[in-house]
């Protein structure tokens, strides 16, 4: 029998099956086919699986330049990437892997939440306290957005967070002040 090439547009959906077989989340699969739908519209739909190689991923930074930041560049290669690599290692369909380079970009230090911002905040006049005491949790705390939805209080004073975005789980122990706001905020 003749032998037909898969097309890229055919192989995606298989891949993003396979990521759901082992475990990731809907939310992880949904931006994994936002981004592979991007490789689609560099590479085009009908382009062989098997003719991926480092000139198509030149192609894909090439064609999302000026469209896509550097940054979400790097996030789309990285999630390509991971497609390479499965093609590879388990359906056979690559002569060699791909060597996948990020674009090199300075380093970005994180943005958090100072002293000085917080006594701003409070001096505001356009948020009510509510508003001005959930930020002074968060500071205090440290803790990520979401974070507290997904707790509950236990001995008095701890906050037991059972889902985080690493998924290990989190205590936080409360001071006296923070007990109200966080149930205010539930």
């Amino acid at each position: 029998s003749r032998f037909t090439a898969l097309k890229l547009g055919d192989i995606i959906p298989e891949y993003l099956k396979h990521l759901g077989r082992y475990g990731r989340k809907a939310s992880t699969i949904e931006r994994r086919r936002q981004c592979l739908n991007n490789l689609v519209k560099a590479l085009g739909s009908s382009f062989p699986v098997e003719s991926l190689d480092s000139s198509s991923i030149s192609k894909f930074i090439d064609f999302h330049t000026g469209r896509l930041s550097d940054s979400g560049i790097n996030m789309h290669l990285a999630h390509i990437r991971s497609l390479t690599n499965w093609l590879y290692d388990e359906k056979n369909m690559l002569p060699k892997r791909i060597k996948v380079r990020m674009i090199k970009l300075d380093a970005k230090e994180p943005h958090y939440l100072t002293q000085d911002n917080i006594v701003k905040i409070q001096a505001l006049t356009e948020i009510n306290e509510h508003c001005k005491d959930v930020f002074q949790f968060y500071y205090e705390t440290g803790l990520r957005l979401r974070e507290p939805m997904n707790g509950t209080i236990k001995n008095g004073n701890w906050l037991i967070i059972e889902k985080t975005k690493n998924r290990k789980g989190k205590r936080i122990k409360l001071a006296p002040h923070h007990i109200p706001v966080w149930n205010a905020m539930m």
